[in-house]
């Protein structure tokens, strides 16, 4: 999908396109959309301009290889799906596994959707605000201020120590046996390289040498960019700080396969990227023996 940006000032060539028999379009209602299930698994249940309802907003996420263009469409009350086979899906239900492209067009909808709702009156003067450039700027009429989507940097950090073991924690909001990698946001100033070795240092005492970005991920709840960092723990010295954290562990990898084995240890769903980051350390899947799995859970 080629999110065509050079398109989104082109308010003639954005009608035009939301005309056309080629065209289709993502419904969203408060995050929730159709999907269906064909011959290579889970798919959106993209639907024509003619099918929507009339109150909705429209935002444009691309054209394809054959140049039809993509839209998002935020209404209260999804359209009837094309087919009555579809579901009710959100981008966070792991029930429907979708794939590369359909999973960008639902994460780049979502965050619109997200930020257009929390964002219609103008924050320099309090004015109402108007969509344009196919969704991706909202401008106020009485000021004149410009408005883009807001994307917030976190960063998520596997920490290893001499003997290449990783560290995990367990939040004091959680249940005792879910554990993950360290995560926080991007404060004011700061570059994540720093906001990696504060994290680690609050959450974990523990202080960080080197580190290095090993994937990112986009979040849109409500619009997250995370940044998956490895690090190097200086020294193994550690201690959950019994606010954030209830408690914090280190790993080898048999102690950890074993732990996720039996059902002590649950690690985040394989579709967000702490999990990546612990099988990467790991060198591959951790799962459950059948009779230890519970349900995946999603923070």
């Amino acid at each position: 999908m080629d999110r065509a940006a050079g398109r989104r000032e082109d308010a003639a060539w954005l009608r035009a396109a939301w005309e056309r028999e080629s065209t289709r379009v993502l419904p969203l209602a408060g995050g929730r959309t159709h999907v269906r299930e064909g011959p290579d698994g889970w798919r959106l249940a993209l639907v024509r301009p003619r099918d929507c309802p009339p109150d909705g907003t429209r935002y444009f996420l691309g054209t394809d290889r054959t140049g039809a263009a993509y839209f998002a469409y935020a209404t209260g009350r999804l359209p009837a799906p094309p087919t009555g086979t579809a579901r009710v899906a959100a981008l966070d239900d792991g029930a429907y596994p979708l794939g590369d492209r359909d999973h960008g067009m639902l994460v780049h909808a979502t965050a619109l959707e997200n930020w257009h709702r929390t964002h219609g009156r103008c924050p320099r003067c309090g004015d109402p605000t108007e969509v344009e450039c196919g969704g991706h700027v909202r401008r106020c009429g009485a000021c004149g201020a410009e408005h883009h989507p807001r994307t917030d940097p976190a960063v998520l950090m596997l920490i290893t120590d001499a003997d290449d073991r990783c560290l995990l924690g367990s939040r004091t909001r959680w249940p005792a046996h879910q554990y993950s990698v360290f995560a926080g946001y991007v404060e004011p100033g700061e570059t994540a390289e720093a906001a990696v070795r504060r994290e680690a240092a609050e959450e974990a005492g523990v202080a960080i040498g080197a580190v290095r970005c090993v994937e990112t991920e986009a979040h849109p709840f409500p619009g997250s960019l995370m940044l998956g960092y490895e690090a190097g723990a200086v020294s193994s010295a550690a201690r959950a700080d019994g606010s954030e954290m209830a408690a914090v562990r280190w790993f080898a990898r048999d102690a950890l396969a074993h732990a996720v084995r039996t059902g002590d240890v649950a690690l985040p769903d394989r579709r967000y990227l702490a999990r990546r980051l612990v099988e990467r350390w790991y060198g591959g899947p951790l799962d459950p023996a059948p009779e230890s799995a519970g349900a995946p859970w999603t923070e």
